[in-house]
């Protein structure tokens, strides 16, 4: 009885429990729940391929994946893009990099630019939920990657979620109904599913 409490302390602790879900890459970490996957199982149906990835154009959402890094590993950074006349201020895409010890290399883009001092509130928001935090998981939209001479250089996610122990934010969930809309008219052109 004792061995068997032990294992599933264990298999809680690993997040192990979530290992079978086609949508979790890696170990949660006790940091994602049941809902967290079912919301992506729900759209769900490509096997990950980290040399492969969505097709570009059509955006396709049936590839959302969660997967957990070691918080040292992320990298948040603005690329910039100029001055903006119309926000009065500097844009930048808003980068997630992860360098993880096996030498692979992730970027999470934000599907969007903002301005600049957007991205300050972001970056700030979201070190308070990943500082002292020693993994942080990430969901996000595979798409194809970057492969040279048949070696993958790093994989390409459009970010959708972050999540630790301490907090979480979401892209989507911050969006307003008529950004949502627009959204989903878009992937209704295609036949797509959007959560």
């Amino acid at each position: 009885m004792k061995s068997l409490l032990l294992f599933l302390a264990l298999l809680t602790i690993t997040g192990c429990h979530n290992l079978k879900s086609t949508v979790l890459i890696t170990p949660s970490y006790g940091i994602l729940n049941s809902a967290d996957i079912k919301a992506y199982e729900a759209i769900h149906n490509i096997p990950y391929n980290p040399m492969e990835g969505a097709v570009k154009e059509a955006y396709l959402v049936e590839n959302a994946y969660w997967q957990c890094f070691k918080s040292p590993d992320i990298d948040i950074y603005c690329d910039p893009l100029g001055y903006i006349e119309e926000w009065k201020n500097v844009g930048c895409t808003i980068m997630i990099t992860v360098e993880t010890n096996d030498q692979k290399r992730h970027v999470y883009w934000m599907p969007q630019e903002y301005p600049l001092n957007y991205y300050h509130e972001k970056k700030i928001f979201w070190h308070k939920i990943t500082h002292n935090q020693k993994y942080v998981c990430f969901g996000g939209y595979h798409e194809p990657p970057n492969v040279v001479d048949g070696r993958l250089i790093h994989s390409n996610w459009t970010f959708d979620k972050i999540k630790s122990k301490a907090g979480s934010d979401s892209y989507w969930e911050e969006l307003t109904e008529e950004e949502k809309a627009a959204i989903s008219a878009f992937h209704s052109v295609y036949g797509l599913v959007w959560p």
